[in-house]
């Protein structure tokens, strides 16, 4: 009995594992959250809320504009806080869109999209 395709088969499956899994996937900005979430311990986020009319609040509770925005987000960075974009359900989808273009082309790396949910 010779083994030689079944161990030919068994290194192209090692192989295929080892390639796609050390695969890069840092290029995805934003993971979408799935509903549920466990509550974390960790420094307090910093969070931008996007309100029914598009206008944005930020952390403080006081109005700002993007760019006011990004410069919180990059600070936030900076102190390893955790950067959120809170959107109303009716805010346009438009106007939170931007603001995750913005903060990616501003340099911010990790954003959180906060969800109304259960925990786990």
């Amino acid at each position: 009995m010779d083994l030689t395709p079944l161990i030919d088969v068994l290194f192209i499956l090692v192989l295929f594992l080892v390639l796609a899994g050390s695969m890069d996937r840092s290029s995805l900005a934003v993971n979408l959250p799935e509903g549920r979430g466990s509550q974390g311990s960790g420094p307090v986020p910093w969070t931008v809320s996007v309100l029914r009319d598009g206008s944005l609040v930020d952390d403080g509770g006081r109005g700002c504009d993007p760019e006011e925005a990004l410069k919180g987000a990059l600070e936030a960075e900076r102190a390893r806080r955790p950067v959120r974009i809170a959107g109303d359900r009716g805010a346009p989808y438009g106007a939170v869109a931007e603001l995750l273009a913005r903060f990616r082309a501003g340099g911010v790396t990790a954003v959180e999209l906060v969800f109304e949910g259960g925990q786990d």
